[in-house]
């Protein structure tokens, strides 16, 4: 009786709650007549749940709040009013009869008019065990009121509903951005290349949020050439963004669009759009190379970076992703083509064989484009008051392998007009706009090109010119306490060209010293033999004998090794004269050099002509009485000083004289 009494007076309590929250829940059993009095339906969805207690009602509602603070249907919104770009704070609450959260898992589904045309924003997770569902609301663009609607679907199955009414206040137009403009670089209207250009700007209020659905004029800097506008007004989108479209012109110029708001006259404007040819001249074609003596005779995997820059005949880079193409067809492996980015690309080179005899390869870089001409009357067409001379003509592109400067049979070509030969200056100017009486080519663009030759260096390197050193091997002479310069050094490898880049070359001594730079270092700009190499050696004051080294160090390579040797001497007499001559001796007088603390001097003395170190050597003073000589013979005679029993390495004579 107990259990019964506090079943009924649950379904009471349950009525009254339900008549207090206006109908919104429906009990069973005893109180079937009070759903037919609400009308049979609710915003809630009732289900039974059956316990110890017996049978209980299960009801699930959405809304905002928990509790006795639960509002039904309703959406919460932190602040109903923002301003665009603003946000705000929107709560979701699934709850049972009580007012309790349920704890089943749910999702919720919020949109509106806004939202789903982009010009507002949810952040948030939708998905939730606790009841409880909190997203934040961001007008970006959206103005005026936005009906927000929410559903979920009840654990039941049932789906349950809420809305809500968000107001953006109008933004106002801060500023006019300037936001792209693609391409930046159009050609000349009629030489076949991009001709418009798409210039975008965006309308931003003061909360940095995008104006929506306004007008927006447009205006060019310069109408020159006839250069013109697609329409002259756009309305915002909804992102605030407005489009023009730029037309070229027949005149190079640089244009700006200036876009206006139209309600306030705030505007911007774009960057400056180039209207130019669009075609690579011969002349702006450029090609440069990272090394051009690389490790590359006998040795693979080397690589170089060929570096190409393309400009048409006003110096305006050409349009992105025009391609320009490479062939190495002597040595090695090329990246076949590579497109511009800022009239701007590179390839890689990389060593492998064949390899050409004399270490020599060229590398061509070709692309379609036109003839240079000097432009005298600036009008940038080519006609009669412009200069085309033989120099301007152009070959079709080929490599120069034998580099005499012209094509010979065999040699690689690029056949631009796929006629199956190489086609030679036709001594006409080939490009666009050609307005020439007499002159204007055949055809709009023809093949225009660049080459470099590389060095393919060997490891091995040798001496290509010794200039004032003596041979390799040979003496380097010099007197106590002087001062030789010997220079005019070139080296090379193995091919006669250029080492190794990188390679550095040093010089040392075990006697004296060596003055001034002794260390020097292959730069990556030549192909040919590198010098001229020189040194200062000084010797010591006393008798000294050594060697010159001149080490090569290839990267990579052990160092090879070059030797002279150096012989020290005293100070050498200047002057020989013989005097006095009679049947069987001779006078002899000799000049010091310069500097000479020495007092004895060598004489050698022998039949005329005989070659020095095969005479017979008497050591005397400066004056010196030469006998035992034979009668009516002619003689020759040499001197050198004689410092402690060294020989001066240089001496005066040979002098001749003939006895009575």
């Amino acid at each position: 009786m107990f259990q019964s009494r506090h079943y009924q007076s649950t379904l009471v309590d349950s009525f009254r709650r339900g008549l207090q929250r206006s109908c919104n829940t429906v009990t069973v059993g005893l109180l079937v007549g009070a759903l037919v009095a609400c009308g049979g339906s609710s915003p809630g969805v009732t289900g039974t749940d059956t316990g110890t207690g017996g049978d209980t009602e299960t009801v699930t509602r959405l809304g905002n709040g928990l509790g006795v603070n639960f509002v039904d249907g309703q959406v919460g919104i932190q602040n109903a009013t923002i301003q665009s770009g603003a946000s705000t704070q929107l709560q979701l609450t699934v709850v049972d009869a009580d007012g309790d959260a349920i704890t089943d898992p749910i999702t919720a589904t919020v949109n509106s008019e806004c939202i789903a045309s982009g010009l507002a924003t949810l952040d948030g997770e939708t998905n939730t065990i606790s009841g409880v569902i909190t997203l934040t609301y961001t007008a970006n663009g959206c103005s005026g009121d936005d009906v927000l609607s929410a559903n979920v679907t009840a654990p039941t199955g049932e789906t349950l509903s809420a809305t809500g009414t968000i107001t953006v206040e109008p933004d106002a137009v801060l500023s006019v951005q300037f936001i792209e403009a693609v391409p930046l670089s159009l050609s000349l209207r009629g030489v076949g290349g991009e001709e418009t250009s798409r210039v975008s700007f965006q309308l931003v209020g003061q909360q940095s949020a995008p104006i929506v659905g306004e007008t927006v004029n447009f205006t060019l800097s310069t109408a020159v050439g006839g250069l013109s506008l697609a329409e002259d007004s756009a309305v915002s989108d909804n992102m605030g963004m407005v489009t023009a479209i730029v037309q070229s012109g027949t005149v190079h110029t640089t244009v700006v669009v200036t876009a206006t708001h139209e309600a306030t006259n705030v505007s911007g404007n774009s960057d400056g759009i180039n209207i130019s040819t669009g075609i690579p001249q011969a002349n702006r074609l450029t090609l440069s190379v990272d090394d051009f003596a690389p490790r590359a005779f006998n040795f693979n995997g080397t690589e170089v970076t060929f570096s190409i820059i393309a400009a048409d005949q006003f110096g305006n880079p050409v349009p992105d992703d025009t391609v320009i193409s490479f062939a190495s067809p002597e040595s090695g492996t090329i990246t076949p083509s590579c497109s511009t980015v800022d009239a701007q690309c590179s390839v890689t080179w990389v060593s492998s064989d064949p390899r050409p005899a004399d270490g020599r390869a060229t590398i061509i870089a070709f692309t379609s484009g036109a003839e240079e001409f000097t432009d005298t009357n600036g009008n940038s067409v080519f006609d009669d008051a412009d200069v085309f001379d033989v120099s301007m003509d152009l070959d079709e592109p080929f490599v120069d392998e034998n580099e005499n400067g012209i094509y010979d049979s065999g040699e690689f070509f690029h056949d631009f007009n796929s006629n199956g030969m190489i086609d030679l200056g036709d001594g006409m100017w080939n490009g666009p706009l050609c307005e020439h009486s007499s002159l204007c080519g055949t055809v709009d663009e023809v093949g225009i090109f660049q080459v470099a030759t590389l060095a393919l260096s060997s490891d091995q390197v040798v001496v290509a010119n010794v200039g004032s050193f003596p041979p390799v091997g040979g003496t380097i002479n010099i007197e106590w306490g002087t001062t030789v310069f010997l220079g005019g050094l070139f080296m090379s490898d193995i091919n006669g060209n250029s080492m190794v880049s990188g390679t550095t070359i040093d010089f040392s001594t075990d006697v004296g010293s060596l003055n001034g730079t002794t260390s020097f270092e292959v730069p990556s700009n030549t192909t040919v033999a590198n010098g001229a190499f020189g040194i200062a050696l000084s010797a010591p004051t006393t008798p000294e004998n050594g060697v010159l080294t001149l080490s090569a160090d290839v990267p990579g390579v052990l160092a090879q090794e070059f030797f002279w040797s150096i012989n020290t001497s005293c100070t050498g007499p200047t002057g020989l004269a013989a005097s006095n001559v009679n049947a069987n001796d001779v006078t002899l007088s000799t000049t010091a050099g310069a500097g000479s603390a020495t007092t004895v001097y060598s004489y050698e003395f022998g039949p005329a002509g005989f070659v020095e170190g095969a005479g017979t050597v008497v050591d005397g003073g400066q004056v010196n009485l030469l006998t035992g000589l034979d009668t009516t013979t002619s003689y020759d005679v040499y001197v050198r000083a004689n410092c402690g029993g060294v020989r001066s390495n240089t001496g005066a004579g040979p002098v001749n004289f003939t006895t009575l």
